[in-house]
């Protein structure tokens, strides 16, 4: 059986993906946190849309709705 290398030939490399970060921006506070991916599987370039707290303060810090929004999309 051959192997993939074989098949494939000796001057296969596989590419490492890349992540950018693209926009951030900050919308009203019903606006659910998101992130969407412009790039392709590759090359990712993530776009972040971050809610401000509501209540005027006590609410969530944009690193934490960053990966909030990472986490739960």
């Amino acid at each position: 059986m051959a192997s993939l290398r074989s098949l494939l030939g000796s001057t296969f490399r596989a590419r490492v993906p890349t992540v950018t970060i693209g926009t951030v921006t900050t919308a009203s506070a019903q606006t659910p946190a998101a992130v969407t991916n412009v790039g392709d599987s590759t090359d990712l370039v993530l776009n972040f849309t971050i809610p401000t707290a509501s209540g005027g303060g006590g609410g969530i810090t944009t690193g934490k709705a960053i990966a909030m929004a990472i986490v739960f999309g």
